[in-house]
């Protein structure tokens, strides 16, 4: 269900729909505008019925019954999403629907919900004016019609924590199905070469203000791509509130570095988990450094036992997320975010009995519900090579903390 894109800003893999099916929390950074879709007119096509609906904003709906679309233009804030609340009326299959922006093809998705779901779209749009639409590409009438029902459209805003450049305070409160467990805010500064481990994984390379425990991978590990060895000693430091990685050549070749937190329970695994991290780069251009801030399973079996990654991806470039099925198979849902590296975002991974949530700054951006794993698995802030430069920067950690499963959430 994933399709590439030249959309708006830059070309982002989307998904409308698929994994992406669910109702999401009220977005609790980030501004939203919402279209009533019965105010939206028809720009191409017919075969539209505003009808009443108890259930929907404002008592109505839209009922698109033919190959037609439906628009509107307005003036927007920089945003990251547009999110269609619609239902389905399923003859021989599902409607497919597809959201637009400018005209250009942002996510397509099957409609399968019989109930008001929202189906979120996720591309960089830059502000200003911009003509959003919705569309059914696959009317059919066969002794029963093929009917997508629209609701409402939203359009999410950025999220505020994308521009200030400052520092803040890991969430450390218990959550509803979860229970804090660790957060470390890096108040306690760290040289450059005090993680250095030559060869030992179970050496304690950092301990933080309150006591918090790191270890890291040694130099005899190497990486996924270039399989170049993992640099701690030159790389990570800790110093003005911020667990610092320091990219650059080490030795003539690009080097990174894979630290992980040791939990109260004395190991770095759990079984389901709430992680969040806060941090950004301050070089646009590293596109030789790949970051996959990711849950690893400690029977080391991949891909039987998954793998989750937020954010992922080239540093020069946009996050990903990713949640790689637990099956001898492989197979993964995935999405980008259109969100680049640059600013300051909170991103969280919720790994629980049957989903794996992905939120960048508190917005859901993939439930994953597909080979969920179900074994102890660790969290690694894994930055590593991919490709050969001499860009240098740094990737700044501002806070890391992480909760315990407590139950149904």
């Amino acid at each position: 269900m994933f399709r590439s894109c030249s959309a708006i800003v830059s070309a982002v893999a989307v998904a409308w729909g698929g994994v992406l099916v669910v109702v999401a929390p009220p977005a609790r950074a980030a501004a939203v505008t919402a279209i009533d879709a019965e105010s939206m007119s028809v720009t191409a096509g017919k075969g539209t019925t505003v009808y009443s609906d108890a259930t929907a904003s404002g008592g109505k709906a839209i009922a698109l019954t033919g190959a037609v679309t439906i628009a509107t233009t307005l003036t927007i804030p920089d945003s990251v999403r547009v999110v269609v609340r619609a239902k389905a009326q399923q003859c021989f299959g599902a409607p497919i629907g597809r959201v637009s922006v400018d005209g250009v093809n942002v996510g397509t998705s099957s409609v399968t919900a019989s109930v008001w779901t929202d189906y979120t779209a996720t591309a960089p749009i830059a502000a200003g004016s911009h003509t959003i639409g919705v569309s059914l590409t696959n009317p059919l009438w066969l002794g029963c019609s093929r009917v997508l029902y629209v609701d409402t459209v939203s359009i999410v805003a950025a999220s505020a924590s994308t521009s200030p450049d400052i520092l803040t305070t890991a969430p450390v409160a218990n959550l509803p199905g979860w229970t804090h467990i660790f957060a470390d805010d890096f108040t306690l500064d760290a040289a450059l070469g005090s993680w250095a481990n030559p060869s030992d994984p179970n050496k304690v390379v950092y301990v933080g203000a309150n006591g918090q425990q790191w270890l890291t991978y040694p130099q005899t590990y190497t990486d996924t791509y270039q399989h170049r060895p993992y640099r701690a000693d030159q790389v990570l430091s800790v110093s003005n509130g911020v667990l610092d990685f320091y990219l650059h050549n080490v030795n003539g070749q690009p080097a990174g570095a894979n630290p992980s937190p040791v939990l109260p329970n004395g190991t770095q695994y759990q079984t389901y988990g709430r992680y969040s991290a806060r941090l950004k780069v301050d070089t646009p251009t590293l596109s030789e450094y790949h970051i996959a801030f990711l849950l690893w399973p400690q029977s080391e079996l991949w891909p039987n036992d998954g793998e989750e990654d937020f954010p992922e991806g080239a540093l020069s470039s946009t996050s990903n997320a990713y949640a790689h099925y637990a099956r001898a198979a492989g197979g993964q849902d995935g999405v980008n975010t259109g969100v680049a590296f640059t600013g300051w975002h909170v991103y969280t991974v919720e790994w629980l009995p049957g989903h794996v949530r992905f939120y960048l700054d508190d917005v859901l951006v993939l439930d994953s519900t597909k080979y969920v794993p179900s074994k102890p698995m660790r969290w690694q802030l894994q930055v590593e090579t991919d490709g050969n430069g001499t860009d240098s920067g740094h990737l700044q950690v501002d806070w890391v903390s992480i909760w315990s499963y407590a139950g149904a959430s």
